[in-house]
């Protein structure tokens, strides 16, 4: 059933009330959100698009957003530890006249070019049209590498954090420079499905909003079993991507040894992985895709695949489906990594595996660790072999999105590769 225009602008306005972060939610996901509440909104695409737009403008007429999310001055270091009230994206409305009336836009590059003069600039600025810094900070005795965006105090002129951005320890820092090239040459492709997880719940991805291709650097937090973008983070067009990879080495050089010890621990990871590609619902080594590293690799059918992964210098067995863009195949949403003692015991249980999908044996249960299971599943008529994460929700365990589920045939070839996938394990 279809939703109505009027239904369609009072659940628009509604959800966007509610503190949607339209740095991370795109379009698309709002109409999904919305087809769940009222029923299908797919004719409904330009009045979703005018109300978003209208939302925006007002949002930025009535006050300055950055202004309003700005914390307190003792917590500007650390910033990212505290929840962001909902931060809006701000667009510039077509307004004239004073300094005060100016698009932001206008006015971000002259508030930048007062503080530079009197010295007062909160580090590295990552892009000429917007208060974007990165900086070394310590606080409550961490010190850590802050990627924020800033504000213009009203009063004052100067310039202050707000609460959009992250602050990295050496350790999450050098996770993130060390995939920064891979990020870079994501969005040099046009591939806005890149996704790599970093440590302590982080992850670089790149997306499209309006048209536009970001890069983000983002915690996330678990959601029923599905990982979704938190508040502390942020996102960086190609011009402060690149300002960021030059600013490296002196971020580095003002964060001290902690910086060097942090790099070297992370070196073999970095040495060993090749460009991280995938949607940001896939698994952390999905990122390494294993073709580009020379690794094994099993094509079992329907774009499914199986092939040894490496990040963080940890190796995975990697099942996934891939899609197609650009004429090359990229690491989809669906798919779980798997650490080497989980893939042994399917590789132990394959006879086993085998014989409780050919006897269609729905009870059949694998225990893999840490929620993981292999199951017989069945649906319209055909059986899968289904290597699954679940997760609990009222003592009763369900199934996540981590996870891939494989014909019969599909499974016969992903016993036939064992062989192979388990001595490029070895080797690698």
């Amino acid at each position: 059933m279809s939703a109505t225009s009027e239904q369609v602008k009072t659940a628009v306005r509604a959800l966007l009330r509610k503190g949607v972060d339209l740095n991370t939610t795109t379009e698309r996901q709002i109409r999904e959100e919305l087809a769940q509440q009222i029923g299908s909104v797919e004719a409904h695409k330009k009045i979703i698009k005018e109300e978003i737009d209208t939302y925006l403008t007002e949002t930025y007429s009535q006050s300055d957003p950055a202004a309003a999310a700005a914390p307190a001055a003792e917590d500007a270091a650390d910033a990212a530890q505290e929840p962001a009230p909902g931060a809006k994206r701000k667009r510039t409305p077509d307004a004239a006249g004073s300094a005060a009336a100016q698009p932001a836009k206008e006015r971000r590059p002259a508030a930048a070019a007062a503080a530079a003069a009197a010295g007062d600039l909160p580090g590295i600025q990552l892009c000429e049209r917007s208060l974007l810094f990165a900086s070394v900070n310590t606080f409550k005795g961490q010190t850590k590498v802050d990627l924020r965006q800033y504000y213009q105090a009203k009063d004052s002129g100067k310039l202050a954090p707000t609460k959009k951005g992250v602050a990295l320890n050496a350790a999450d820092w050098a996770a993130v420079q060390a995939v920064l090239p891979q990020l870079q040459a994501a969005v040099e492709a046009g591939n806005d499905q890149f996704y790599a997880e970093l440590p302590n719940d982080l992850r670089a991805t790149t997306s499209t909003f309006q048209r536009k291709l970001v890069a983000g650097i983002r915690e996330y937090y678990s959601d029923g079993g599905d990982m979704k973008p938190g508040m502390k983070g942020i996102n960086l067009t190609p011009d402060a991507l690149d300002a960021l990879i030059a600013a490296v080495p002196q971020l580095n050089q003002q964060l001290g040894p902690a910086a060097a010890a942090a790099a070297a621990a992370a070196a073999p990871a970095a040495a060993r992985k090749p460009a991280a590609v995938g949607s940001a619902a896939a698994a952390a080594p999905a990122a390494a895709a294993a073709g580009s590293s020379g690794a094994e690799e099993v094509p079992l059918g329907g774009r499914k695949r199986a092939a040894v992964s490496v990040f963080q210098g940890r190796l995975f067995m990697d099942l996934r489906e891939m899609y197609e863009k650009d004429s090359q195949q990229l690491p989809g949403k669906k798919g779980i990594a798997l650490k080497p003692e989980e893939w042994r015991k399917v590789c132990d249980a394959a006879e086993a595996i085998s014989s409780a999908h050919g006897g269609r044996d729905t009870r059949y249960k694998l225990d893999l660790g840490s929620k993981r299971q292999v199951a017989i599943s069945e649906f319209k008529g055909t059986y899968y072999v289904n290597v699954r994460e679940f997760y609990e929700k009222n003592g009763e365990l369900l199934p996540g999105s981590k996870g891939l589920s494989m014909t019969g045939e599909q499974w016969g070839k992903l016993v036939a590769g064992m062989p192979g996938l388990n001595a490029q394990l070895e080797k690698s």
